[in-house]
């Protein structure tokens, strides 16, 4: 199953940047338990509000100076089982699909 999954902890590390700082930065938008909640076990969030990843997005740029989006904190992860539907598979030799014949090419 695809799943999209937090990046906060490693944004904070990659960033010098501790669960302290970003709740100052946040300030009252957000409660400190949820943001350390993301932080320590984020990947293990079903869910996260809107109005919360807003908010940390928000304090993040307020922090770094930086333009933040979203996607620097969560990233999607395609389920890699289903080979023939898959975007990012390699190809594969044994599979009934070749690749394009292209014919001549001519260099004018």
């Amino acid at each position: 199953m695809s799943e999209i999954r937090l990046k906060l902890a490693e944004y904070l590390q990659y960033r010098c940047l501790t669960p302290e700082k970003l709740i100052q930065a946040v300030g009252t938008d957000s409660s400190p338990a949820m943001i350390y909640q993301l932080v320590k076990h984020g990947n293990e969030q079903h869910q996260i509000d809107l109005s919360t990843l807003a908010a940390i997005i928000q304090g993040l740029g307020k922090l770094t100076g930086l333009a933040v989006g979203i996607e620097d904190v969560l990233e999607f992860v395609p389920e890699m089982t289903d080979k023939k539907n898959n975007p990012w598979r390699e190809f594969d030799s044994e599979e009934e699909d070749l690749p394009y014949e292209w014919g001549e090419v001519r260099f004018v």
